[in-house]
């Protein structure tokens, strides 16, 4: 579960909307019914009087649920107390969360492979075991990509609400470095210190240099790991990585090279230190 909390208070969010009325947008990702209801309680005006609406987005179910939460004061008691109820979602609110939905999904269907530039970061081999690159390469994205001009324009929604309606564990781009090596980063919401930026993280294990070997991360990986080279360049850089990472101490790596027609195999074995 992921429970995207943003205190957002958005008045006619939809278009068709009552102009009049103030409503709170959350987002309750692969919430239960009783987390959704616990939420919308959380979201509505501390010890404030009076009825208030809350929408809860599902993005994982791809559901709109609207909760009416009462607060009243209790002289007797000398507390205030909140009852919450789920009420009907209107159907052109329904409807217009189901399009918005179905538009973002197709923005970020249409995204391409995001080209990283050499001053940024030159291959995909530097952001393995290199936080500083992996946040090179995050920052690029977050500041090149164009998520927002394309999610205003085509959902027309203010900007810093488009972080609750994104998917976001399921946004994932794809990045080319300038070696031809790939790695993929994904979705994790906005930066911290800024509201008009989405965040970005590399994906764990995606990794692939250029002939499209995944690029070991662990020993596991690393221990029994095969690869089939265009170059024998490539095939070296590969060695030579698993050479730098994953001999030392207690580890020790051998890798061997094999040619089968226009390729070169590698093969990479870890093997016992004597006296260790």
């Amino acid at each position: 579960m992921k429970v995207f909390l943003f205190a957002l208070t958005v008045v006619s969010i939809f278009a068709g909307s009552n102009a009049s009325a103030i409503e709170y947008w959350e987002a309750c990702n692969g919430c239960t019914p009783y987390q959704k209801t616990q939420q919308a309680r959380a979201v509505a005006p501390a010890n404030a009087n009076g009825e208030f609406d809350v929408f809860m987005m599902d993005y994982h179910a791809e559901t709109l649920l609207k909760y009416r939460v009462t607060s009243f004061f209790e002289p007797w008691e000398g507390l205030n107390f909140t009852a919450v109820r789920s009420v009907p979602v209107p159907d052109y609110q329904a409807e217009q969360f189901a399009l918005d939905l179905a538009q973002i999904k197709a923005v970020v269907e249409s995204i391409e492979d995001v080209e990283i530039p050499p001053d940024v970061i030159g291959t995909a081999y530097d952001i393995v075991f290199d936080p500083g690159s992996r946040q090179s390469v995050a920052d690029y994205i977050s500041h090149n990509l164009g998520f927002f001009d394309q999610f205003t324009s085509t959902v027309l929604i203010p900007t810093v609400f488009v972080a609750n309606l994104i998917k976001v564990d399921v946004v994932y781009i794809s990045v080319r470095f300038p070696d031809g090596s790939r790695a993929r980063y994904q979705l994790v919401g906005l930066e911290s210190d800024n509201a008009n930026v989405l965040d970005f993280e590399y994906l764990e294990g995606s990794a692939r240099e250029p002939d499209g070997n995944f690029i070991p991360e662990d020993d596991e990986t690393a221990q029994s790991w095969q690869g089939r080279f265009t170059t024998p360049a490539r095939a070296e850089r590969m060695r030579h990585f698993i050479d730098h990472w994953f001999t030392g101490g207690f580890k020790n790596y051998v890798c061997s090279s094999s040619a089968n027609g226009n390729e070169t195999i590698v093969t990479c074995r870890r093997i016992p230190i004597v006296g260790r």
